[in-house]
This record gives C-alpha cells, structure tokens and sequence, in this order.
C-alpha cells in the first residue's frame, strides 16, 4: 500500500510539473508573439518584413528544397506574429480581395 501511494504521489508532482512547463511555454510564446507584433507594427518593421517576404520568394513558386526551406523560416516568422493562421482566413480573404487587381502577362 506504501508503494502505491508513493507512486501516485509521483504522479501527482509529474503532473503539476508537465502544466507548469506548459503554462511556462505558453507565457513564453504570448511573449514572443509581443515581441515580433512591435518589431513588424512600425513603419522600419513592416519593410524589413517585407523585403524578408520579397528575398525569400513568398509571393513566387518555389522549386528547389532550398527555397521551400527559406519559405518555410518565413512562414515560421510570420506565424511568430501572431496573425498567420488559418483562423483567420476570413481576414485575409477580405483584404487580398481589397487589393488592386494586377494584370498578369
């Protein structure tokens, strides 16, 4: 009977440490997300954001594994973000449907 109590106080105390790692985690990404929200709200921050989006091929096909990895470490910057989620697609929608139409050739 001591063995089982001892392993369910174990339990109990790995239990609390997992949620305490994970609300550790958690307030650690909000901060992050803060921090990456200021960096790219200002007028510098949207640029470099941009000309990040620009270097790396966002708006073009990629067609080597590098260049898929390069998208995908800005995704991984936008995502950081905050905003880029497929919750809020709706969002997106309406604004690349407000944007000026281009003629592609």
């Amino acid at each position: 009977m001591y063995i089982r109590r001892k392993q369910w106080h174990r339990a109990i105390h790995r239990k609390k440490n997992v949620k305490e790692e994970r609300e550790s985690t958690n307030v650690a990404k909000n901060k992050t997300v803060a921090y990456y929200r200021t960096c790219f709200s200002t007028e510098p921050g949207r640029r470099v954001l941009a000309d990040l989006l620009l270097e790396a091929k966002f708006f073009e096909y990629t067609k080597t594994p590098e260049e898929q990895a390069v998208e995908n470490f800005v995704k991984t910057i936008l995502t950081k973000t905050g905003s880029y989620n497929v919750k809020n697609i709706d969002g997106y929608i309406l604004n690349l449907m407000g944007l000026p139409m281009i003629n592609i050739e």
